[in-house]
């Protein structure tokens, strides 16, 4: 079941698609466009944060529509203008534990937990005017979680509304989905038939172009930088999930240039840690983070407590300091931003790391500036970084 969910969401999310994801305090929207991960937004509009505030003002049940309206209308608005933009959204995938089952077990003729939009707008309105104990027993849910029921059927209505969706699946999974799809996956049980680690690296793109980063130095450094990464497996014993933190790293090492160029490192940080990244946990995030501070400010060292007055540990402090090292040596041969080496080829030998590199052009600027960053790789690793220039013919 889990490989069939799997396949139905490939196909869901094959146009432009959102994730709706509805828990108790919080709502989240995951954009999707031709397969790709676009940007993931959370919004402090939750099932049971809205029933505490509409249990505050006081209102009634027949009230909950105009009043859910007016509550989250603004913040979609503004998320559609800034992310959604022209895009259509064709399909909503919904998480939540209290519209899903019912949608499941509406007959709509076509597939299970697929719904159209209209069909759903109208069904909500149409349970709005009976009773709680009616509804309780018309869907067969307890009456406690009638009012839950109604307030998150509300917030998709004004979803649907603002993104103009035409259907809605609700596949049902949970959590234990989650813990046995991860199971399969790591055991070769289930073919993938999307690659959930692009979505990390697509939508870490889209933050970058949103923040007017350079896409041409960016590519640069992914380059340099995984060139040595993979050349150096042995030596610092990381992982691909590291491979893929230091590539994050490279596409957004200089997103806070949108907010000031003399504050790189600060804001660079601050737009990181407060942006969401479907797929990266919050220590993930803050090791990216991390990782682009320190490619432009002094490193702080792990008895400093920088790191721990930051909530991370000695295994994440060495994760930052050894990708850290690596992004600065790519930094430093691409000083100039003017992308001037063709290949660039990386091997470890006797205690160097000898980079050499194809191009006629004047490296006079990167060599001289390459000594303190690879002061800091040396001190890392125990190598140290040699830049050999092989003229073109």
């Amino acid at each position: 079941s889990v490989a069939l969910d799997t396949q139905a969401f490939a196909r869901a999310i094959e146009r432009p698609a959102a994730i709706v994801d509805i828990g108790g305090g919080s709502l989240q929207i995951s954009l999707f466009d031709k397969d790709t991960l676009v940007s993931t937004q959370n919004f402090r509009m939750g099932v049971l944060r809205m029933r505490s505030t509409l249990d505050h003002i006081g209102a009634g049940i027949r009230r909950y529509d105009q009043l859910v309206t007016e509550l989250v209308s603004s913040q979609l608005s503004i998320f559609t203008k800034m992310i959604v933009k022209d895009r259509r959204v064709e399909n909503i995938v919904l998480l939540d534990d209290y519209v899903s089952p019912v949608i499941s077990r509406l007959k709509t003729g076509g597939e299970q937990g697929v719904v159209n939009a209209k069909q759903f707008v109208a069904y909500i309105d149409d349970t709005l005017n009976h009773s709680s104990r009616e509804t309780a027993k018309l869907l067969d849910i307890s009456e406690d979680n009638v009012q839950l029921m109604y307030i998150s059927g509300l917030l998709v209505k004004c979803i649907i509304s603002h993104l103009g969706a035409e259907t809605l699946w609700a596949p049902g999974v949970t959590l234990c989905d989650g813990i046995a799809y991860e199971y399969a996956e790591e055991r070769g049980l289930l073919v993938e038939p999307h690659d959930f680690e692009q979505d990390i690296v697509a939508c870490a793109r889209n933050i970058a172009k949103r923040y007017q980063g350079s896409k041409s130095r960016s590519e640069t450094l992914q380059a340099i930088c995984l060139a040595i990464f993979d050349a150096m497996g042995e030596t610092h014993g990381l992982g691909g999930r590291e491979r893929l933190l230091l590539q994050i790293a490279t596409i957004l090492h200089d997103c806070g240039k949108y907010i000031n160029l003399i504050n790189l490192a600060e804001c660079s940080y601050n737009i990181i840690l407060s942006t969401e990244i479907i797929g990266l946990s919050h220590r993930e995030r803050a090791i990216v983070a991390n990782v682009v501070r320190y490619n432009h400010e002094e490193f702080d060292y792990y008895e400093s407590t920088a790191f721990l007055s930051r909530g991370l540990d000695h295994d994440a402090y060495l994760i930052i300091a050894k990708l850290t090292a690596i992004l600065r040596i790519a930094n430093a041969l691409d000083r100039t931003h003017k992308q001037k080496f063709r290949n660039v080829r990386i091997q470890v030998e006797e205690g160097r790391l000898v980079i050499q590199v194809d191009t006629n052009a004047d490296i006079t600027l990167e060599k001289g500036l390459f000594g303190n960053r690879a002061a800091f790789f040396e001190q890392i690793y125990g190598l140290k970084p040699v830049v050999i220039q092989k003229r073109l013919l």
